[in-house]
C-alpha cells in the first residue's frame, strides 16, 4: 500500500476473483444486496454475514480507484 514506510494491505471487493475490480464484480454485489442476502457469502465484502450498501461502496470505490491484484 505504500512504499515509504513499506506497508502492505489487503483490498476487497472482487467477489468473482479475476484479479480485478471492476463493474462486473459491483454488479455482483449490487443483486445481492438488492435481493438482501445474507451468510457467509462472496459478496459480503465486510464479513457481517448481510449483503448491503456498506459491501457496495467497497466495490465501487475499489472500482473507481483501478485496483487490481499485483503477483510476482
Amino acid at each position: 500500500m505504500d512504499s515509504s514506510p513499506l506497508r502492505f494491505g489487503i483490498y476487497v471487493g472482487d467477489p468473482n476473483k479475476d484479479g480485478v475490480v471492476d463493474v462486473s464484480d459491483a454488479g455482483m454485489v449490487d443483486n445481492d444486496a438488492s435481493n438482501f442476502v445474507g451468510g457467509y457469502v462472496l459478496t459480503d465484502l465486510n464479513g457481517d454475514f448481510v449483503v448491503d450498501v456498506s459491501d457496495a461502496v467497497f466495490t465501487d470505490n475499489n472500482a473507481s480507484n483501478f485496483v487490481a491484484k499485483i503477483t510476482p
